[in-house]
């Protein structure tokens, strides 16, 4: 098992107060070791036919012991490069522009297709509010610049709205020597208006 819980999963500390267990549906899981609290709790989880990731396991654990002592438990929850990296929690600051892209156009294709007249200031609002949650500084530049030069105010339909992020999609990907991002795919993927 991976590090990286915090101090609780720390074996040069001594264990939490009262020795490691974990509470499992009504009962204590009385264990020797921080692991085996983990796999205990995997295990209980298959067992009942509830799935929940090693990440979301670490998290629970996490979680429980923090309320207890929150004196011992470091500022940050387990994240999921902290399995892969060795080199603990990401940080907000952390995050970077390739985490960011997949469900930023995730969300705006769904949006797109959603578009109304109802919707057409929150659609706007929306485009707009993009430029402060990418943390690449030449990302917003260039989100700015793709707003600014497109007249999305203009935009009076969802098949009108779909072609916007679907071109703003694709202009982005050139910029970035990725792939074309088809007008079809965002028919079948997310359902958008023929065109």
């Amino acid at each position: 098992m991976v590090n990286s819980v915090g101090k609780f999963y720390d074996r040069a500390n001594r264990p939490p107060r009262g020795g490691w267990h974990f509470p499992i549906h009504g009962q204590t899981l009385q264990k020797h070791s921080e692991s085996e609290i983990f796999e205990g709790l995997k295990r209980w989880r298959k067992n009942n036919g509830t799935y929940i990731s090693d990440l979301d396991i670490e998290r629970e654990i996490w979680s429980y012991y923090c309320n207890r002592e929150p004196q011992r438990c470091s500022a940050t929850a387990p994240s999921s490069s902290s399995r892969t990296s060795g080199s603990g929690p990401v940080t907000p600051r952390e995050v970077t522009k390739e985490m960011q892209g997949p469900p930023l156009w995730l969300f705006l294709n769904t949006l797109a297709v959603q578009w109304t007249p109802a919707l057409h200031d929150y659609f706007l609002h929306t485009i707009d509010a993009v430029i402060s949650i990418l943390v690449c500084p030449l990302c917003r530049a260039e989100w700015r610049d793709v707003v600014r030069n497109t007249h999305a105010d203009q935009i009076s339909s969802a098949s009108e709205a779909c072609h916007w992020v679907n071109d703003r999609h694709n202009e982005i990907n050139e910029r970035l020597g990725k792939a074309y991002y088809p007008y079809s795919r965002m028919v079948r993927e997310f359902g958008a208006p023929q065109p």
